[in-house]
């Protein structure tokens, strides 16, 4: 108890002493806190500069893909393109020359007539034979050794290149015209490289 500066008692409560000494605070190396704090935030940036160079690496590497890809297509379609056109310009050539040594040459015409005729079945009634009229003269010939020469009528038709012929009977036709044979070959040519093309 205590008296107070009135003269009445007050009561003060006790308190058990504190036994423990209070935490005595170090000096703080301001340095060496500062060194640290710049290690941790270089370590730091150093991660997040390494992560951010990464990712734009890999973008970079992806746009450097996808540009070599566009490249090399432009070229995927210029080989079939320059394929197709010189196939075509091969083509013409060859009927050029075929049509120019028909013209200068054309026996070739009997051995065409005698492979049309040979297709041919027993066949009733007359046989007419449109030829160009530059080729008229070799077949009158070739055709007088022939069996039954009489049933064979030679037709003039200007619209056929020489060295061809079409035959034509009561019962059937047969296409045996240079551009016919040629059409054939060149289809057969056309579709082996449309094949190789795909492939």
């Amino acid at each position: 108890m205590t008296l107070s500066d009135d003269g009445i008692n007050t009561i003060e409560r006790w308190q058990l002493p504190f036994f423990e000494s209070e935490p005595v605070h170090e000096p703080v190396d301001t340095t060496r806190v500062e060194d640290e704090a710049k290690t941790k935030g270089f370590r730091m940036g150093h991660w997040q500069g390494m992560e951010a160079g990464r990712e734009e690496v890999e973008k970079l590497v992806c746009d450097i893909e996808s540009l070599l890809d566009q490249m090399k297509r432009p070229f995927a379609g210029l080989d079939q393109t320059v394929t197709r056109e010189l196939t075509a310009i091969a083509m013409t050539a060859a009927r050029h020359i075929v049509r120019r040594e028909l013209i200068l040459d054309s026996e070739v015409v009997c051995d065409l007539f005698a492979e049309a005729v040979a297709t041919l079945s027993s066949v009733e009634g007359s046989i007419e034979v449109f030829v160009n009229p530059s080729d008229r003269a070799k077949l009158v010939e070739y055709s007088s050794a022939l069996a039954e020469p009489e049933r064979y009528r030679f037709i003039d038709d200007t619209s056929l290149s020489p060295g061809g012929c079409r035959i034509k009977t009561p019962t059937s036709f047969v296409d045996a015209t240079v551009e016919q044979r040629m059409d054939a070959v060149f289809s057969s040519l056309e579709a082996s490289v449309e094949a190789q093309l795909d492939d």
